[in-house]
């Protein structure tokens, strides 16, 4: 009788264990769509960052190539600027040396002493004083005569309407070429001498320098359009 009752429970059991093995299968099938979706949800948003990332990492390797680009074109820009100058200086060196050994070798040719005339009056002409006395250096004293003294009085004269009277050093300025006026007290004097003469010409130097490297860009005009 009692083994009536174990059937009779093994058979009722039946149903209730197959439901519960639905259940479990039900539930593994939700979690298991929901570990699915998860799973699908992380990697889409992964995906996303990582596209993200990747968009900003492009963006600034744009910039920071741009940036890179800029700072060349102007380190170049500079590089060239420096090399302009730099020739241009060269030049201007070379204008001044040959002008330098021109004179050099005038000073020993007859003509040099229509130069140091010109030299003197000038300087007559820039001091503008009543009396002056003539410095010049070892190659320049002898030529400066008495005709010289009265060609350049005459000089200022017609340049000013006024009188002036020139007389020379007595002794040669040793160390330097060309001529200095000193006015009497020695307060006033106007600087002919070669050094200073170049000072004064150092524009008109660097306007043929110019010219001789760019052409037409050596003029006012041209520097003028320069960047």
């Amino acid at each position: 009788m009692s083994g009536t009752r174990n059937d009779t429970k093994t058979a009722d059991a039946g149903p209730l264990l197959a439901g519960i093995a639905a259940g479990c299968e039900e539930e593994a099938a939700a979690a298991g769509a929901e570990a699915a979706a998860y799973a699908l949800d992380r990697a889409a948003k992964a995906e996303a960052q990582a596209l993200a990332l990747l968009a900003e990492a492009e963006a600034t390797a744009r910039a920071r190539s741009a940036a890179i680009r800029k700072e060349a074109e102007a380190a170049l820009a500079l590089e060239r600027k420096k090399a302009d100058l730099a020739a241009r200086d060269r030049l201007v060196h070379e204008i001044e040396n040959r002008a330098r050994a021109a004179l050099e070798r005038l000073s020993g040719e007859p003509d040099y002493r229509r130069y140091v005339s010109g030299w003197v009056a000038e300087a007559a002409i820039g001091l503008g004083v009543e009396e002056a006395v003539v410095n010049a250096g070892p190659a320049e004293w002898p030529l400066v005569d008495e005709r010289m003294l009265r060609e350049a009085e005459a000089a200022f004269l017609a340049a000013t309407g006024r009188q002036v009277r020139l007389r020379r050093a007595d002794r040669p300025s040793a160390g330097w070429r060309g001529v200095e006026l000193l006015a009497s007290g020695g307060q006033l004097a106007w600087d002919n001498r070669m050094a200073r003469r170049f000072a004064r010409a150092a524009p008109v130097i660097r306007t043929i320098a110019y010219a001789a490297a760019y052409g037409d860009a050596g003029t006012e005009a041209g520097k003028a359009g320069r960047p």
